[in-house]
């Protein structure tokens, strides 16, 4: 939700996409090339379906973290929970930029 689908028709098979889904293996193959060869209905899209507003992604950080999703998520697969937390620094600090941004814009007018 905070960074924007990435889904794809085909993501339910295995020959496209091997490292996803319930069936999840390790994959030494060049995914990208392969991904690309998916037939022509999907476009050959691999970007996300939508782009996610900043502040509602920082807002979406703060309800996991008051909930404790990210608790919860630590438990479960600290590796995963490294990966969510090092996005979710990058996102504030974006958000903290654009916020600084705005401030200096706003002293240039005045």
């Amino acid at each position: 939700i905070s960074t924007g689908n990435q889904l794809a028709p085909n993501m339910i098979t295995k020959e496209a996409f091997p490292d996803w889904g319930p069936n999840v293996s390790k994959v030494d193959a060049p995914l990208n090339i392969l991904r690309k060869a998916i037939p022509m209905p999907t476009m050959h899209t691999l970007d996300t379906a939508w782009i996610v507003n900043l502040k509602t992604s920082v807002e979406l950080y703060a309800i996991w973290e008051a909930t404790g999703v990210l608790d919860q998520l630590e438990t479960v697969d600290e590796n995963l929970f490294d990966v969510v937390s090092d996005v979710m620094d990058e996102k504030r600090e974006e958000w903290e930029e654009w916020l600084e941004e705005q401030e200096e814009d706003e002293d240039d007018e005045d």
